[in-house]
């Protein structure tokens, strides 16, 4: 069996993301600072790049946790014990602030916030039925 789940995306991170680099880039372009401008449109294609390579697969009774070219996590299904809600900001593969913190073995944690949750979930207690879910 294998599933590919996108990252959520946030609304509110794209607004935030928009807010800082739209008013930056009109100025830059204002003032002719080309430098400036290729700068802050590279760093805007680099975060899109980011959110982009956000995703998470099921394959082979393992979960593959991909975060762009930054990040890959493997988690047997078999090692994952808690599936909870977490709005925790700290860096890590997910779109969004709306996250799942997936424990698993004696102290792994990730965070991660797949866009479709209820099959997501549903799909690794079937593997898994031991996993604790608390939304």
């Amino acid at each position: 069996m294998e599933k590919r789940y996108a990252s959520r995306i946030s609304p509110v991170l794209v607004l935030i993301l928009a807010a800082v680099f739209i008013p930056t880039t009109y100025l830059m372009v204002r003032e002719g600072a080309l430098a400036g401008l290729v700068i802050n449109l590279a760093t805007v294609a680099f975060i899109a790049v980011l959110f982009a390579g956000i995703r998470y697969e099921l394959r082979e009774e393992t979960l593959h946790v991909h975060g762009s070219f930054l990040v890959k996590l493997h988690i047997p299904v078999r090692e994952i014990r808690s599936i909870r809600r977490s709005y925790n900001p700290l860096a890590s593969p997910a779109g969004s602030l709306k996250r799942l913190a997936v424990r698993y073995g004696d102290s792994g944690m990730t965070l991660i916030s797949p866009k479709d949750e209820a099959d997501f979930i549903s799909t690794l207690k079937a593997l898994n039925p031991r996993i604790e879910v608390e939304l």
